[in-house]
Protein backbone atom coordinates (compact mmCIF):
# COMPACT_ATOMS: atom_id res chain seq x y z
CA UNK A 1 0.00 0.00 0.00
CA UNK A 2 3.02 2.51 0.66
CA UNK A 3 3.88 2.08 -3.29
CA UNK A 4 0.99 4.69 -4.47
CA UNK A 5 1.78 7.31 -2.06
CA UNK A 6 5.57 7.49 -2.32
CA UNK A 7 4.92 7.33 -6.29
CA UNK A 8 2.52 10.17 -5.99
CA UNK A 9 1.90 12.05 -2.80
CA UNK A 10 5.14 11.96 -1.70
CA UNK A 11 6.36 12.96 -5.57
CA UNK A 12 7.33 16.90 -4.69
CA UNK A 13 9.73 15.44 -2.33
CA UNK A 14 13.50 14.83 -1.83
CA UNK A 15 13.34 11.87 0.11
CA UNK A 16 16.64 11.44 2.37
CA UNK A 17 15.85 8.24 4.09
CA UNK A 18 13.23 5.23 3.52
CA UNK A 19 13.39 2.75 6.90
CA UNK A 20 10.91 0.58 8.68
CA UNK A 21 9.59 -2.33 9.91
CA UNK A 22 9.05 -4.58 6.45
CA UNK A 23 7.91 -7.61 7.72
CA UNK A 24 4.81 -9.21 9.69
CA UNK A 25 6.30 -12.65 10.43
CA UNK A 26 9.81 -11.31 11.83
CA UNK A 27 7.84 -8.75 14.03
CA UNK A 28 5.59 -10.88 15.09
CA UNK A 29 8.23 -13.65 16.38
CA UNK A 30 10.13 -10.61 18.55
CA UNK A 31 7.13 -9.47 19.92
CA UNK A 32 6.07 -12.69 21.61
CA UNK A 33 9.75 -12.66 22.59
CA UNK A 34 9.51 -9.60 24.11
CA UNK A 35 6.17 -9.46 25.43
CA UNK A 36 6.13 -13.16 27.15
CA UNK A 37 9.18 -14.39 27.13
CA UNK A 38 9.15 -16.70 24.25
CA UNK A 39 12.51 -18.34 22.82
CA UNK A 40 12.56 -17.68 18.92
CA UNK A 41 12.34 -21.20 17.84
CA UNK A 42 8.90 -21.60 20.13
CA UNK A 43 7.56 -17.94 18.31
CA UNK A 44 8.37 -19.18 14.97
CA UNK A 45 6.73 -22.50 15.50
CA UNK A 46 3.73 -20.08 16.41
CA UNK A 47 4.28 -18.13 13.45
CA UNK A 48 4.33 -21.35 11.41
CA UNK A 49 1.05 -22.47 13.36
CA UNK A 50 -0.68 -19.48 12.23
CA UNK A 51 0.05 -19.07 8.92
CA UNK A 52 2.20 -15.75 9.17
CA UNK A 53 5.11 -18.11 8.33
CA UNK A 54 5.95 -20.60 5.47
CA UNK A 55 7.27 -24.00 6.23
CA UNK A 56 10.65 -22.65 5.33
CA UNK A 57 11.10 -19.39 6.71
CA UNK A 58 14.61 -18.54 5.54
CA UNK A 59 13.64 -15.58 3.57
CA UNK A 60 11.87 -14.33 6.52
CA UNK A 61 13.59 -14.73 9.63
CA UNK A 62 16.95 -14.16 7.54
CA UNK A 63 15.64 -10.62 6.10
CA UNK A 64 16.06 -11.72 2.47
CA UNK A 65 12.21 -10.78 2.57
CA UNK A 66 12.67 -7.21 4.59
CA UNK A 67 15.68 -7.05 2.08
CA UNK A 68 14.21 -7.06 -1.12
CA UNK A 69 11.39 -4.74 0.21
CA UNK A 70 13.80 -2.01 1.38
CA UNK A 71 15.74 -2.10 -2.28
CA UNK A 72 12.01 -1.65 -3.58
CA UNK A 73 11.63 1.14 -1.90
CA UNK A 74 14.90 2.68 -2.70
CA UNK A 75 14.29 1.95 -6.09
CA UNK A 76 11.15 4.15 -5.71
CA UNK A 77 12.66 6.98 -3.59
CA UNK A 78 15.74 7.49 -5.93
CA UNK A 79 14.88 6.28 -9.44
CA UNK A 80 17.92 3.86 -9.76
CA UNK A 81 18.25 0.43 -8.80
CA UNK A 82 19.65 -1.09 -5.56
CA UNK A 83 20.33 -4.61 -6.24
CA UNK A 84 19.38 -6.86 -3.39
CA UNK A 85 22.50 -9.19 -3.96
CA UNK A 86 24.37 -5.70 -3.28
CA UNK A 87 22.02 -5.11 0.11
CA UNK A 88 23.45 -6.85 3.28
CA UNK A 89 20.86 -8.65 4.89
CA UNK A 90 20.98 -9.69 8.54
CA UNK A 91 18.13 -11.33 9.98
CA UNK A 92 16.74 -12.29 13.86
CA UNK A 93 17.72 -16.45 13.94
CA UNK A 94 20.85 -15.44 16.07
CA UNK A 95 18.87 -12.26 18.81
CA UNK A 96 18.98 -14.14 22.35
CA UNK A 97 16.24 -13.47 24.45
CA UNK A 98 18.46 -12.61 27.16
CA UNK A 99 19.25 -8.91 24.56
CA UNK A 100 15.73 -8.47 24.55
CA UNK A 101 14.87 -8.40 28.02
CA UNK A 102 18.29 -6.24 28.48
CA UNK A 103 17.20 -4.09 25.98
CA UNK A 104 13.20 -4.10 27.45
CA UNK A 105 14.36 -2.93 30.60
CA UNK A 106 17.04 -0.23 29.12
CA UNK A 107 13.84 1.41 27.76
CA UNK A 108 14.26 -0.09 24.21
CA UNK A 109 12.77 -2.84 22.02
CA UNK A 110 14.41 -4.98 19.05
CA UNK A 111 12.98 -4.72 15.58
CA UNK A 112 14.48 -5.98 12.25
CA UNK A 113 14.63 -2.49 10.49
CA UNK A 114 15.33 -2.45 6.47
CA UNK A 115 16.94 1.03 6.33
CA UNK A 116 18.36 3.06 3.24
CA UNK A 117 19.82 6.59 3.31
CA UNK A 118 20.78 8.68 0.94
CA UNK A 119 24.18 10.61 1.80
CA UNK A 120 25.55 13.83 1.03
CA UNK A 121 27.49 13.26 -1.79
CA UNK A 122 24.51 11.37 -3.32
CA UNK A 123 25.43 7.96 -2.72
CA UNK A 124 22.95 5.55 -1.26
CA UNK A 125 23.60 2.86 1.38
CA UNK A 126 20.53 0.03 2.06
CA UNK A 127 20.68 -2.49 4.40
CA UNK A 128 18.60 -5.04 6.94
CA UNK A 129 19.48 -5.93 10.54
CA UNK A 130 17.91 -6.38 13.63
CA UNK A 131 18.09 -2.77 16.03
CA UNK A 132 17.49 -1.38 19.09
CA UNK A 133 15.07 0.81 18.65
CA UNK A 134 14.32 3.56 21.46
CA UNK A 135 10.60 3.21 23.23
CA UNK A 136 10.18 7.15 22.43
CA UNK A 137 10.21 5.98 18.84
CA UNK A 138 7.05 5.48 16.94
CA UNK A 139 8.62 2.56 15.51
CA UNK A 140 8.66 0.94 18.68
CA UNK A 141 5.19 0.27 19.01
CA UNK A 142 4.84 -1.42 15.60
CA UNK A 143 4.51 -4.70 17.03
CA UNK A 144 2.52 -8.26 16.47
CA UNK A 145 2.34 -8.79 12.44
CA UNK A 146 2.16 -5.27 11.64
CA UNK A 147 4.89 -3.50 9.27
CA UNK A 148 5.47 0.74 9.67
CA UNK A 149 7.72 2.21 7.34
CA UNK A 150 9.21 5.96 8.23
CA UNK A 151 10.36 7.86 5.48
CA UNK A 152 11.79 11.46 5.46
CA UNK A 153 11.43 14.22 2.96
CA UNK A 154 12.17 17.82 2.50
CA UNK A 155 9.26 18.99 2.74
CA UNK A 156 6.50 16.49 4.82
CA UNK A 157 9.58 15.82 7.15
CA UNK A 158 8.68 12.51 8.64
CA UNK A 159 5.80 10.44 8.16
CA UNK A 160 4.69 7.17 8.88
CA UNK A 161 2.57 4.25 6.94
CA UNK A 162 1.27 1.20 9.04
CA UNK A 163 -0.51 -1.72 8.95
CA UNK A 164 -1.10 -5.34 8.77
CA UNK A 165 1.76 -7.23 7.05
CA UNK A 166 0.79 -10.53 6.80
CA UNK A 167 -2.60 -12.63 5.98
CA UNK A 168 -5.47 -11.18 4.31
CA UNK A 169 -4.06 -7.85 4.60
CA UNK A 170 -1.27 -8.72 2.58
CA UNK A 171 -3.43 -10.60 0.07
CA UNK A 172 -5.81 -7.26 -0.26
CA UNK A 173 -2.58 -4.97 -1.28
CA UNK A 174 -1.91 -7.31 -3.98
CA UNK A 175 -4.98 -7.55 -5.55
CA UNK A 176 -4.98 -4.19 -5.26
CA UNK A 177 -2.53 -3.58 -7.21
CA UNK A 178 -3.24 -5.79 -10.28
CA UNK A 179 -6.60 -4.23 -10.38
CA UNK A 180 -4.77 -0.84 -10.98
CA UNK A 181 -1.96 -2.28 -13.44
CA UNK A 182 -5.11 -3.89 -15.50
CA UNK A 183 -7.24 -0.69 -15.22
CA UNK A 184 -4.35 1.56 -16.37
CA UNK A 185 -2.55 -1.18 -18.81
CA UNK A 186 -3.08 1.78 -21.62
CA UNK A 187 -1.05 4.40 -20.02
CA UNK A 188 0.60 3.05 -17.10
CA UNK A 189 4.70 4.61 -16.20
CA UNK A 190 7.50 2.40 -16.77
CA UNK A 191 9.12 1.78 -13.36
CA UNK A 192 12.45 0.55 -14.74
CA UNK A 193 15.68 1.43 -14.06
CA UNK A 194 18.15 2.76 -16.30
CA UNK A 195 21.24 2.96 -14.28
CA UNK A 196 22.51 1.02 -10.96
CA UNK A 197 22.12 3.81 -7.63
CA UNK A 198 26.10 4.48 -6.34
CA UNK A 199 25.90 2.79 -3.31
CA UNK A 200 28.02 3.83 -0.47
CA UNK A 201 29.52 1.31 1.68
CA UNK A 202 27.49 0.47 4.60
CA UNK A 203 30.08 -0.59 6.99
CA UNK A 204 31.63 3.07 6.84
CA UNK A 205 28.10 4.17 8.28
CA UNK A 206 28.27 5.41 11.73
CA UNK A 207 25.67 4.99 14.54
CA UNK A 208 25.23 3.16 18.13
CA UNK A 209 26.00 0.01 19.27
CA UNK A 210 24.50 -2.50 21.73
CA UNK A 211 27.51 -4.51 22.95
CA UNK A 212 26.98 -7.67 25.82
CA UNK A 213 29.66 -9.99 27.16
CA UNK A 214 32.02 -10.70 29.83
CA UNK A 215 33.37 -7.18 30.46
CA UNK A 216 33.32 -4.07 32.89
CA UNK A 217 31.87 -0.77 31.82
CA UNK A 218 35.80 0.66 32.15
CA UNK A 219 36.56 -2.29 29.72
CA UNK A 220 34.10 -1.29 27.63
CA UNK A 221 35.09 2.73 27.74
CA UNK A 222 38.66 1.51 27.31
CA UNK A 223 38.02 -0.14 23.77
CA UNK A 224 35.12 2.13 22.56
CA UNK A 225 35.45 5.71 24.40
CA UNK A 226 32.13 7.12 25.65
CA UNK A 227 29.33 4.38 26.40
CA UNK A 228 25.94 4.30 27.86
CA UNK A 229 25.78 1.08 30.67
CA UNK A 230 22.50 -0.65 30.32
CA UNK A 231 23.11 -3.64 32.18
CA UNK A 232 26.02 -5.24 33.84
CA UNK A 233 28.23 -6.49 30.74
CA UNK A 234 25.94 -4.60 28.71
CA UNK A 235 26.82 -1.25 27.04
CA UNK A 236 25.79 1.09 24.20
CA UNK A 237 28.71 2.95 22.46
CA UNK A 238 28.66 6.50 20.92
CA UNK A 239 28.48 6.48 17.30
CA UNK A 240 31.02 4.76 15.26
CA UNK A 241 32.07 2.44 12.20
CA UNK A 242 30.59 -0.94 11.73
CA UNK A 243 34.39 -2.02 11.81
CA UNK A 244 35.14 -0.29 14.80
CA UNK A 245 32.42 -1.42 16.44
CA UNK A 246 33.29 -5.53 14.92
CA UNK A 247 36.64 -4.40 16.39
CA UNK A 248 35.82 -3.61 19.95
CA UNK A 249 33.42 -5.99 20.47
CA UNK A 250 36.05 -8.58 19.32
CA UNK A 251 38.56 -7.39 21.97
CA UNK A 252 36.13 -7.61 24.59
CA UNK A 253 34.73 -10.62 23.48
CA UNK A 254 31.27 -9.35 23.14
CA UNK A 255 29.22 -11.98 22.79
CA UNK A 256 26.37 -9.83 21.34
CA UNK A 257 26.56 -6.79 18.78
CA UNK A 258 23.21 -5.18 17.81
CA UNK A 259 23.11 -1.90 15.76
CA UNK A 260 21.04 0.76 17.63
CA UNK A 261 18.50 3.27 16.01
Amino acid sequence: PILRPMRQDLASNSITAVSGILNGTTNYILTRMVQDGASFADALKEAQAKGYAEADPTADVEGIDAGRKICILSNLAWGKEVAPAKTPMEGISKVDLKDVDIAAAAGYKVKLLGHAVKLEDGKVAAYVAPHLVHESSPIAGVDDVFNAVLIRGNAVDEVMFYGRGAGKPTASALIGDVIDAVAHREKRRDLGWSESADLANVAELTMKWYLRGEFSAADAKAACGDVEEVAEGAVITAPMAEADAKAAAEKLGAAALLRVL
